[in-house]
């Protein structure tokens, strides 16, 4: 960046022109200030004017933009004009060889480069890579090899300086950085280029671990492969390149540690074990006596490893305890509470997250003391985040004590950070252990277990909210759904069984309620096309950065420096978004808003599904350790709920396995139907339905199933009850529906059948049908031909007429 002493000269000459009065003022400031008029100056005012405008300030703005205008035309400087008023691509252009010119070899000049980069945030963006790659190729087409690699090495030069920028789309950044080392690469091979190969693998290696976007087990294999490139290389002439060795085998154990954290099963201990080996290769370079810092800093990442070891093992905890606390104290050497405090903290954190994972109370206790220490440093004000972290990890020490008063205590005081729209995901896991210790606890504090649940369930939504691929979002509620099986068994055992079946409402089939409804709350009326794609455009942004500073906080436990979130780039965006609603879409609709979210479905709700006090409406809930039944009729102020029991939910996953087993044996269909009646005599048995059904009041002459999971690939329909006695002695063998002589319905959950109901169809008069296209579904021709008597309009593709291109 410019110098202090000049930037502050050059600043201040930019804030007298502001405050001018008339154009002639600003004349007189400038031809007092000759020795200052240069492409710094114009740099500098074109900085502040980007302030002003980013602050809502377009006039101020708009006067030093002007400004800037005139004195780029003066200095003969067309690229600042291009970039004032250009064309998108030809301003990134333009930047890109600005770039390179400030970049190369022998002509290096960083406190340019910054500069353009300061001013030009807004043009790093996914159309710069593309301008990268294009403009590059074509130099490097055009170049002999001298040439070649001199543009090599500015790219290199400026791919490390975007991937340090410290605001901005930090993600675009690394994806600009990553873009350009492999085109840096293609010219510096590791035959002809070993240093500037070697140094590019190591940039690669560190870039592709810290990626946001892509798949993360892709983006660590990448980084484990050039890391490993490197060590290849080098393995020959170790001797000569120690300092490169060691540090990439220091990263390379890094990179294994995460992959290990954020792919594999935590039990897994093949990558620790591998780190441990890197971190140890490191060592032998990297001694106390020569290599201090060094030598401390690996010894940290050690004790992490050996920390992690402690977790998952069960008859040698003691041993990798004492290995974990012999290297963290090792990084004592070098990162003192003097010299380091902050480093100093972090290692105070790791020595009490060492002892708290055993269940010792001597060590727990120790735990306790040590991030007391940390926190005399990491303080809420200063690292909020890493403040609330120790706090969680408080909580849990002084559960494994038994102290429930003091470990909620603690829980609530991170809860006070991790909030569900700033952290969500910590906010789950926190608000999800709040509750766990008040449900879990000899009193049961149901109501706050209760509160506890409701944060963590939240906190899941809103992180949900942020994704926009929906097989994403399954893979979220994959991972996150017992925290609604928690919400609801607290809700339970508080007797609060309405509040019980919403909480497991709202986990059932959310994606494909998700599209039906955001459906209808997406601006409408006249708004430009334009407009509807910078909504979408912001809303990706948002995910993608919230997704960062997610990842970022999972990082933080491989690093020894503490880490204060920077969250300007986030609030940017949320700002752009809610001007673009404020001033684009609400004039033409003015109740649009993003703070529409999808609401969920009450209990009262649920009861207004049913038509008339004939209809009831069965629900089911299959949890880990058994299955709930909820009975909902109209009058009732709560459902009836009977909770099955743990050998019930195995024998009922038997019987499923055991049913679709023979269901889908294409050999024997006649085997299945001739086993059919005892096996659904069987599974009602085991789904108690004949104590379901006497919930039931017997004027009652539809019912509505809810299934959940395998349940639904089951004819509940055809569950046979208790045999009815007839007048001449003999038993009837009685059915659902039978007992329902209006009927037995399904559907998928109460809320989607709340929306097909609400649903208006006013020309549902044509029908579309693919009709028994593999012609091996015996009654799909009948099942076509009868709805389609209903309708005016068909049409329907029949068996081998059902293709692609007839679609």
């Amino acid at each position: 960046m410019i110098n202090n002493i000049n930037y502050d000269t050059y600043l201040n000459l930019t804030n007298q022109l502001l405050n001018c009065s008339s154009g002639e003022d600003a004349s007189k400031i400038l031809n007092n200030n000759k020795f200052l008029i240069n492409s710094k100056l114009v740099i500098t005012i074109v900085q502040k004017a980007s302030s002003l405008f980013n602050q809502n300030k377009e006039n101020y703005a708009d006067v030093l933009f002007d400004i800037a205008v005139q004195l780029a035309k003066i200095l003969q400087l067309p690229e600042f004009l291009m970039m004032l008023y250009p064309s998108e691509l030809e301003s990134q252009r333009f930047l890109l060889c600005q770039l390179i010119q400030a970049s190369a070899p022998g002509n290096v000049n960083f406190e340019i480069v910054d500069s353009l980069l300061f001013c030009n945030l807004n043009k790093l963006d996914e159309k710069f890579i593309k301008v990268l790659k294009e403009q590059v190729d074509n130099l490097l087409s055009q170049a002999d090899p001298e040439q070649a690699q001199g543009i090599a090495s500015a790219i290199n030069n400026i791919s490390g300086r975007i991937e340090i920028l410290p605001i901005g789309n930090i993600v675009n950044n690394l994806e600009i950085a990553i873009n350009g080392y492999e085109i840096a690469q293609t010219v510096f091979t590791s035959d002809t280029f070993k240093e500037e190969w070697v140094k590019l693998q190591n940039h690669l290696g560190n870039a592709y671990k810290k990626r946001i976007l892509g798949d993360t087990k892709e983006n660590l294999n990448c980084s484990i492969h050039y890391f490993k490139n490197v060590l290849d290389v080098l393995g020959n002439d170790i001797e000569n390149n120690q300092d490169i060795w060691a540090r990439t085998q220091h990263n390379l154990g890094v990179t294994y540690l995460a992959y290990r954290d954020k792919v594999l099963d935590r039990k897994e201990t093949h990558y620790l074990k591998l780190a441990i080996e890197a971190f140890n290769q490191a060592l032998t370079i990297y001694n106390q006596r020569d290599f201090i810092e060094q030598w401390s800093s690996v010894q940290f990442q050690l004790g992490v490893a050996y920390y992690k070891h402690i977790e998952i093992e069960l008859e040698n905890k003691a041993k990798y305890l004492k290995l974990a606390v012999t290297s963290f104290h090792n990084a004592l050497e070098f990162f003192t509470f003097q010299k380091t405090p902050e480093n100093w903290a972090t290692i105070q954190d790791s020595l009490g997250n060492a002892y708290s994972s055993t269940n010792e109370s001597d060590n727990l206790k120790l735990a306790l003391n040590y991030y007391s220490q940390a926190l005399q440093i990491h303080t809420k004000d200063k690292f909020p985040e890493v403040w609330a972290r120790t706090q969680r990890n408080i909580g849990h020490t002084y559960w494994k004590l038994n102290k429930i008063n003091e470990a909620k205590q603690a829980f609530e005081l991170a809860l006070s950070v991790f909030t569900p729209d700033s952290f969500p995901w910590d906010c789950l896991i926190t608000a999800n252990d709040l509750g766990d210790i008040a449900f879990q606890s000899q009193d049961c504090f149901c109501l706050e277990a209760m509160k506890g649940y409701d944060i963590a369930v939240q906190a899941n939504e809103q992180r949900l909210s942020y994704i926009d691929l929906n097989f994403r979002k399954q893979e979220v509620l994959s991972e996150t759904i017992s925290v609604y099986a928690n919400a609801a068994k607290a809700s339970i055992r508080a007797n609060q069984l309405g509040k019980a079946l919403e909480y497991l409402e709202r986990s059932k089939t959310r994606n494909l309620v998700e599209l039906l409804v955001t459906r209808d709350i997406s601006p409408k009326g006249d708004i430009p096309e334009t407009v509807l794609d910078q909504l979408g455009q912001l809303r990706r942004k948002i995910a993608v950065e919230q997704r960062r500073l997610e990842m970022e906080m999972g990082n933080q436990k491989y690093s020894i420096t503490p880490l204060s979130l920077d969250r300007t780039y986030l609030n940017d965006l949320q700002r752009q978004l809610n001007e673009l609603i404020q001033g684009e879409i609400q004039p033409h609709e003015p109740n649009f808003s993003l703070a529409q979210k999808v609401k969920t479905i009450t209990f009262e709700q649920i009861q207004n599904l049913l038509p008339n006090d004939e209809t009831a409406l069965i629900e089911w809930y299959i949890l880990n350790d058994k299955f709930l039944t909820f009975v909902i009729t109209r009058h009732s102020s709560q459902p009836q709920v009977i909770e099955s029991s743990a050998e019930d939910l195995q024998a009922l996953l038997k019987r499923v396995r055991a049913y679709l087993r023979l269901y889908y044996r294409k050999d024997n269909k006649k085997w299945w139907r001739n086993q059919l009646e005892p096996r659904l005599q069987n599974l009602a048995e085991i789904l108690h339905i004949d104590e379901i059904i006497s919930h039931i009041p017997t004027e009652c002459a539809r019912l509505i199933l809810i299934p959940h999971r395998f349940l639904h690939l089951l004819p509940l329909h055809a569950l046979p009850l208790r045999n009815k006695q007839l007048k001449n002695g003999q038993r009837k063998q009685n059915c659902l529906l039978d007992k329902f002589p209006r009927g037995v319905g399904y559907a998928p959950s109460c809320q989607l059948l709340q929306l097909s109901q609400n649903q208006e169809r006013p020309n549902f008069t044509q029908l579309f049908a693919i009709q028994n296209p593999t012609n091996d579904l015996s009654y799909a021709n009948l099942e076509v031909e009868t709805i389609g008597s209903f309708f005016a309009e068909t049409q329907v593709l029949v068996k081998q007429e059902a293709t692609k291109a007839a679609l």
